[in-house]
This record gives C-alpha cells, sequence and structure tokens, in this order.
C-alpha cells in the first residue's frame, strides 16, 4: 500500500485559536476566536482569516489545532456529534471505499519569525502555513488505514 491507495476530497481544521505575539508585553499581542480552515487540496493559497491588529512588531505566531470544550459552539456544527467533539474531519477514498475521518487529536505549534513581522498603520501582513494532509495517514512507511477506528487517535494523524 501507499498513498495513493488514499485520495481527499475535503479537509478541515478547526483552530481554536491563532496567536500573533510580540516581544513587548502582552498587551500588543492579538488572539483570534475560533476558526475553521478548509484546506485548498490543489496547493492554492486561500484566505481564511483576517483581522484588525495593532501596530506593533510581532515575533512569533502561535496556533492551536484543538476540539472545543462542551460549553463553546463550533463556529462549524459539523465538529460536534453525540459522539463527540473533533479537530479534524477528513472526507475521501480509501481503496475505491468513502470514509469521514474524523480526529479528537490536538496539535500547538509555535513559529519564532527570523525577521519579525512589522505592521504599521493602514498596513497588512499575510501569514501562510503550508499543510500536508496525506502526511497524517501515513506512518513510517505505512499507509494508516482511515476507516478503522483503531487508527482514529494515532499520534501520526494530525
Amino acid at each position: 500500500q501507499n498513498l495513493e491507495s488514499i485520495e481527499l476530497s475535503d479537509v478541515k481544521i478547526l483552530v481554536r485559536s491563532l496567536k500573533m505575539i510580540t516581544g513587548q508585553d502582552d498587551s500588543g499581542n492579538v488572539k483570534t476566536d475560533p476558526f475553521v480552515v478548509a484546506l485548498d487540496l490543489n496547493g492554492n493559497i486561500n484566505t481564511v482569516a483576517a483581522a484588525d491588529m495593532p501596530d506593533a512588531s510581532y515575533e512569533k505566531i502561535k496556533f492551536q489545532i484543538h476540539k472545543l470544550d462542551s460549553l463553546t459552539t463550533p463556529p462549524d456544527p459539523e465538529f460536534a456529534d453525540e459522539f463527540g467533539r473533533y479537530s479534524a474531519i477528513v472526507r475521501g477514498v480509501y481503496e475505491g471505499i468513502e470514509f469521514i475521518y474524523k480526529s479528537k487529536k490536538s496539535a500547538k505549534q509555535i513559529i519564532r519569525l527570523d525577521n519579525p513581522v512589522t505592521l504599521e498603520e493602514d498596513g497588512s501582513v499575510n501569514v501562510t502555513l503550508i499543510v500536508n494532509p496525506y502526511d497524517w495517514f501515513e506512518d513510517n512507511g505505512q499507509v494508516l488505514d482511515p476507516t478503522d477506528k483503531q487508527n482514529e487517535n494515532d499520534e501520526e494523524l494530525i
């Protein structure tokens, strides 16, 4: 088996928070509310969030992919059902069989920028994150079957 046995058609990730961090005190930091990223599987860049931010020099970006607690309404109702809450939802075909994979895994990342991003009045800044969801279904050269519930919380997935 190889990753060519998996064809993804739709991938959505719940970003619990994205935070732009200054090198100063916390007063200049900017944090988003939860939002859903629908990945463009054709490699195109898509805008997923836009926000007004204070003029500052940002040194780090921190984001967290995480299911929401039971008191928080997800921005997309598909991220909660009678079986739980999810951080990612993947649709596709595995060996000719359609699947919907729902992950409860969490991930967080802090990216330290080599050159701080300085936002000036009326300026804008783009942040591009590159995600390869096919990597989630591979472990040491072996394809992980997304239809197998035993793989649902595999560390490689998400």
